[in-house]
């Protein structure tokens, strides 16, 4: 064969159309899918990253509050025990340092769309924690507002409200905290846990100790 054949063989060779293997067509249609896959998963991937970095961030700011809670709730037990004080002294109460509201913004907006994080226990006493503390400020609120403070007898009846269901509200804070169902606790055992020193808890110890001789 002379070299013009050969050219023209060549020439020949090149024009004929060339059809894809099956590696070429799985390479042009599987990068594209693959490469769509890959993003799919990626972005799935940061979104669910994003979305349980916010649950915890929600968690952490839940749990801060429920600290809060019981401090406010403590606080306002030291204060109306003073009140008490203050009446069984006929002494006139000048002022106090009673919340105007103890406010739980974060449970509130937060805790119904992470509520699957929660245990069933924790979610009771989370759901329960509410309407207990709603109660608490209404009573709170009554001895801030008394229309005649210096009626000792009315303020000491509005106090000791506020020391009858404050130690409920704080063993239901504690229980989310520490998991351990509350017990039984009474305005006298929640004074001695905060180790307070009072003759109004004193009287009402003696009250107890001699209802309790009488059954």
């Amino acid at each position: 064969m002379d070299v013009d054949s050969y050219l023209q063989c060549l020439n020949y060779m090149d024009s004929i159309p060339k059809v894809d293997g099956v590696l070429d067509i799985t390479l042009k249609v599987g990068v594209p899918i693959g490469t769509f896959i890959l993003g799919f998963v990626f972005s799935w991937i940061k979104e669910n990253r994003k979305e349980s970095k916010e649950v915890k961030n929600k968690k952490i700011c839940v749990d801060e509050e429920i600290h809060r809670v019981m401090q406010g709730v403590e606080h306002s037990f030291k204060e109306c025990v003073s009140i008490l004080d203050l009446c069984r002294r006929n002494q006139r109460i000048e002022s106090h340092r009673l919340p105007p509201e103890i406010e739980m913004p974060c449970i509130e907006t937060f805790f119904w769309g992470i509520a699957h994080e929660y245990t069933q226990d924790e979610r009771h006493y989370l759901s329960f924690l509410g309407p207990n503390i709603k109660e608490l400020n209404v009573l709170i609120q009554k001895v801030r507002e008394a229309p005649k403070p210096r009626d000792l007898t009315a303020m000491a009846s509005l106090a000791y409200a506020v020391l009858e269901h404050a130690p409920h509200c704080y063993a239901i804070c504690e229980t989310l905290k520490t998991g351990v169902k509350p017990e039984v606790v009474t305005p006298v055992s929640f004074a001695d846990k905060l180790q307070l020193k009072s003759d109004a808890i004193d009287s009402m110890r003696e009250r107890y100790s001699n209802l309790a001789a009488m059954q």
